[in-house]
Order: C-alpha cells, then structure tokens, then sequence
C-alpha cells in the first residue's frame, strides 16, 4: 500500500459488474412521506432499488446510531 501498489475493490472491474449508489435525504431533519421508485427502475442501466421497507422486510437490520468514526 505505501508504495502505490494496493490493490482496492475499486480497483477491480469484472464482467457483468455492477454498481451502487445510495441517495440520502437531502433535508437533516426531513420526513419521507413516500418514495415513489418507479421512473427509476426505467431507467437504462438499473438494476434495482431498494428502499428503507425493502432493507427491512429483507431482515437487514439497523446500523447503530453513534458508531465511532475509524478516521477521526
């Protein structure tokens, strides 16, 4: 890595490889009254959208609130 010779998963680029993006609120205190997803999934390129109700019906749970900063 100090020489420049790393390796990271950006780094890689695979056939058939996709990317993700997340989208955040854009308001710090915000209330999301409804998300409507479905221009989106027309769009060229896209290969899902998953909402906060799709994580959770999935079973993914929270990220705890306060987690410490590895980089301070």
């Amino acid at each position: 890595m100090l020489s420049g010779e790393g390796c990271y998963t950006d780094d890689l680029n695979l056939p058939g490889q996709g990317y993700a993006v997340i989208v955040r609120s854009r308001h710090a205190q915000g209330i999301i009254n409804a998300i409507d997803t479905r221009e989106a999934l027309t769009m060229p390129g896209v290969l899902g959208i998953y909402t906060g109700l799709d994580l959770t019906a999935a079973g993914i749970k929270p990220m705890p609130l306060g987690m410490a900063n590895p980089d301070p």
